[in-house]
Order: structure tokens, then C-alpha cells, then sequence
């Protein structure tokens, strides 16, 4: 009888003791590192003497948090909470293989059903530290500095990898690739003193794309020696490296209209080839093969030499090359790297009437 009041009382004390702490958020003014230190800890003891981990301890984590931000600059922010997710799943696994009696202290052990409370706090722990990776994340890419995204994106990849080993999560392979992706574009910034912003502009990202594109699946099939890695990461790697070349090739396109970048035939030949191992898995990789890289292989050479020859010259010039490379060349390539001809000679007859009719 006396034990739900008792435990309603320290409820009401702790939510008045929580708003005192966090008070001069509101007021705009200086929160105090030691009442949110001493906030934390009775937090997470609350949370396991209450049995309710999932509620109170991913508060407890972002108020312990609170108490590394206090002397940081802003720029830092990023960084720091990456590194904080990073070191306090990894004490949370070290913590839970001591002996019983320590996390019975803490109450996160017993009443908890079939799993146990040391199950459902790591848990809990895994999946706040994870939303705070991510928000690290974007808050380094609102920042804008490519050192800070760069090393940030850094721990990050530390963190999925980890997590991926231990939980066989492919939700941690994807993030652990884009990360991976994304901190190669802030290595490039970085040393090509240029912002992050300014990367991810369609002319400056499209050529890193297409080299991805390209040697994402490479990566993928290189894995089936590993059957650990090929379970975890070959699926991934070909998902992200089809949005790679969607948003590669979309980027092209728009470049293409644009009539802007010097390099963009280059860039063309790259997503072609990418054809090739990217579309491996597809039973019909022949066939899009043979539409694909015919197009994107026809929008590269005319845009190579529209000025530097007759039009005319160039259509039907190409139409022949069409014809030919259909007759000779494409029957020689054998599974897995087929490319059906059927679609080119129709291409090249398009190519050779359209000059023609530029000529008269």
C-alpha cells in the first residue's frame, strides 16, 4: 500500500527537479553542467528502478550530453555527439559483461519478461545513441566545414561498422556505406579547399558519382569470397549504387541540356560502363544494357564533336559506328557482361537518316 504513493511522490519530484534544470533553456540563459550531470544520473537510476528503460533512459543519454556541450563552441557540436554516441554504446557493451551485481544496482535486471533488463538497456542505449549519430550528422552538414563533416562522418563509419558486427542489421550496412560515400566527398572538399555546399552542386558531384557508380558494385561482387561481408553488404552496396547512378544520370541529363561542363562526354562513357556491373544481378541485364549504354554512348560522342565536325557528319558518322560495333563487337561479349545488339542497328538508321536530313 505504501509503496505506488511513494513512488508517484518521487515521480512529482523528479519532473520539478527536471524543469529547474532545464529552466534557463527557456529563460535563453546558461544551463548549469552540474545539475544536468546530477539530472542524468537520477535519471537512469529512475529509469531502472521504475522499469521503464525506454522512457527515461534516452533522456538520461541527451542530459548527459548536455554536460560535454556546456564549454564547447557551436562548430564542435557535430563532432562531439558523434564521438559521445560512439564511446557510450561501446561502454554500455563493456558495462553489461561485468558481473551481475553491478547492473542489479542500477535496477536493469528483473522484471523486465522474457529478454531481461540488460537486453532492453543496451537496446535502448543502441537506438539512442543511433538518432544521435544521425542528428550529428546533419548538423554537420548545416555547418559546412569540411574538416568537422569529414571527421565526424568518420565516427560515424566506426559506429556502423561495430553495430552492424554485432546487431546484423543491414539497416547498419546502408548507413555505414552512405556514410562511407559521403565522408569520400568530404575528404575531396577538404582537400580541394572547396565547401561542402559548393560539392554537391550538379557539375562538381556528377564525375565522383559516376566513379561510384561504378565501383560500388565491383565492391559488391568482390564480397563472395566473404560470406559474412557478402550477407551484410553486397545487397546494400548494389541498392546505394543504383541511387548513386539514378542521381548521376539525372545530373547528366540536366548538364546535357544545359549545354554546360566540358567534361560531361567523359562522364557519359562512366555511367555506361557502370551498366555493366551494376546490372549484373538482373536477368534481363542484357537487354537494358543494350538500350542503355547505346543512348548514353550516343549523347557522348555527338557531344564531343557537334562542334568540332559537320552536324551532319557526326549523325551519320556515329550511325555507322552504330551498325557496326552491333555486328561485330557485341555478339563477342558473353554473360555476365552481355550487351544485346537488337537495339543499336535501329539507333544507328535513326542517326544516319537524321543526318542525312541535316545534309539536304
Amino acid at each position: 500500500m505504501v509503496k505506488p504513493p511513494l513512488e508517484q511522490t518521487m515521480f512529482l519530484l523528479w519532473i520539478v527537479g527536471l524543469w529547474r534544470i532545464l529552466e534557463p533553456v527557456f529563460l535563453g540563459t546558461v544551463v548549469n553542467p552540474i545539475s544536468l550531470f546530477w539530472g542524468a544520473l537520477l535519471t537512469g537510476l529512475l529509469a531502472g528502478y521504475t522499469r521503464r528503460l525506454v522512457l527515461f533512459l534516452p533522456l538520461s543519454i541527451f542530459l548527459l550530453f548536455g554536460v560535454l556541450l556546456s564549454p564547447l563552441n557551436i562548430d564542435w557540436i557535430p563532432l562531439m555527439g558523434a564521438s559521445y554516441a560512439l564511446l557510450l554504446w561501446l561502454f554500455t557493451v563493456l558495462f553489461f559483461s561485468l558481473p551481475q551485481t553491478w547492473v542489479a544496482f542500477f535496477g536493469w535486471q528483473g522484471g523486465y519478461g522474457a529478454t531481461g533488463g540488460r537486453v532492453q538497456a543496451e537496446q535502448t542505449v543502441h537506438w539512442t545513441a543511433f538518432s544521435l549519430i544521425l542528428l550529428s550528422v546533419g548538423a554537420a552538414f548545416f555547418g559546412d566545414i569540411a574538416a568537422i563533416l569529414f571527421v565526424t562522418l568518420g565516427i560515424v563509419f566506426l559506429f556502423f561498422w561495430q553495430t552492424g558486427l554485432r546487431y546484423h542489421l543491414q539497416l547498419h550496412s546502408y548507413l555505414l556505406i552512405a556514410s562511407t560515400c559521403l565522408g569520400g566527398f568530404a575528404f575531396y572538399a577538404l582537400i580541394s579547399a572547396i565547401s561542402v555546399s559548393y560539392l554537391l552542386e550538379a557539375a562538381q558531384i556528377t564525375p565522383l558519382l559516376s566513379v561510384l557508380a561504378i565501383v560500388l558494385p565491383i565492391l559488391a561482387q568482390s564480397f563472395v569470397a566473404y560470406p559474412t561481408w557478402q550477407t551484410l553488404y553486397k545487397q546494400p552496396l548494389y541498392h546505394i549504387a543504383a541511387i548513386i547512378y539514378i542521381w548521376a544520370l539525372i545530373n547528366s541529363l540536366f548538364l546535357f541540356l544545359e549545354n554546360g561542363h566540358t567534361w560531361l562526354p567523359f562522364i557519359l562513357i562512366l555511367l555506361a560502363l557502370a551498366q555493366l556491373p551494376l546490372l549484373r544481378p538482373l536477368k534481363n541485364a542484357a537487354a537494358i544494357r543494350g538500350i542503355g549504354i547505346g543512348l548514353l554512348l550516343s549523347l557522348a560522342f555527338t557531344r564531343f564533336f557537334w562542334t568540332l565536325l559537320e552536324p551532319a557528319y557526326v549523325l551519320m558518322l556515329w550511325g555507322f559506328i552504330l551498325w557496326t560495333v552491333a555486328n561485330y563487337g557485341l555478339p563477342r561479349l558473353k554473360a555476365p557482361w552481355a550487351i544485346a545488339p537488337d537495339f543499336w542497328p535501329t539507333l544507328g538508321l535513326l542517326f544516319v537518316f537524321s543526318g542525312f536530313g541535316l545534309e539536304t
